[in-house]
């Protein structure tokens, strides 16, 4: 949502979240679009807590984005943030986030958060984050010691106030049903009659023809 939705999306060609938030005509529209969608989760679970989440643990664009919510009177009880310490996100960016929500009288949580257990490729399939990637952030050992600290250290930050709900570990369907290289075939087939893995025909028309393939092959 960082960078827009339902239609209302940011300039592929050098543009920001600011196109979308910082313009009154894009979150006027989104902030209505929101508030249906609130009405609708109180309507039908009226116990249930509204939260709305944005991908990026940047506290300069969550400020600007809950500013225009507030514009529009948006109805909601957390905010949900991503943490990705492989891609650069830091505790003390969190911290803020965290601060931020508080500040705004929101209850705050973590919607997706991991750590890497290993570079090796496990399915046949391109990794999003592997040797080759350059995005990749030393910042825990990889393995399973790595994921322990990263996790404790990102639940210190949340039970550090009040207003820290948790976390959901992301993404379980991404670990292949049979590892290994060579069962990229088996993997594909369970993928597709079961939804395991990362992309199945499910996904033709909504991934990009470039995230489909890989090798030549389907991925």
């Amino acid at each position: 949502m960082t960078y827009g939705m339902a239609g209302i999306i940011e300039s592929r060609n050098g543009g920001d979240y600011k196109d979308i938030w910082c313009n009154k005509k894009n979150y006027e529209r989104l902030d209505q679009y929101l508030n249906a969608g609130s009405k609708a989760v109180c309507e039908v679970l009226p116990q249930a807590l509204v939260t709305l989440h944005l991908e990026t643990s940047d506290v300069e664009k969550y400020t600007k984005i809950m500013e225009a919510w507030e514009k529009g009177d948006v109805d909601y009880d957390v905010l949900g943030s991503s943490y990705y310490p492989f891609w650069g996100n830091t505790l003390d960016g969190l911290r803020q986030i965290q601060n931020l929500a508080a500040k705004k009288g929101k209850l705050f949580a973590v919607l997706e958060t991991s750590w890497v257990n290993s570079l090796q490729d496990a399915d046949g399939t391109p990794n999003s984050i592997g040797s080759l990637n350059s995005d990749l952030k030393q910042t825990y050992t990889v393995g399973p010691q790595g994921q322990v600290d990263e996790l404790t250290g990102m639940y210190k930050v949340l039970t550090s106030q009040d207003n820290g709900l948790g976390a959901f570990y992301w993404e379980p369907g991404w670990i292949p049903v049979k590892a290994g290289w060579n069962n990229w075939e088996y993997n594909k087939k369970m993928a597709d009659q079961y939804g395991t893995g990362w992309a199945s025909k499910g996904a033709v028309g909504y991934a990009p023809d470039d995230e489909m393939y890989y090798n030549g092959k389907e991925a």
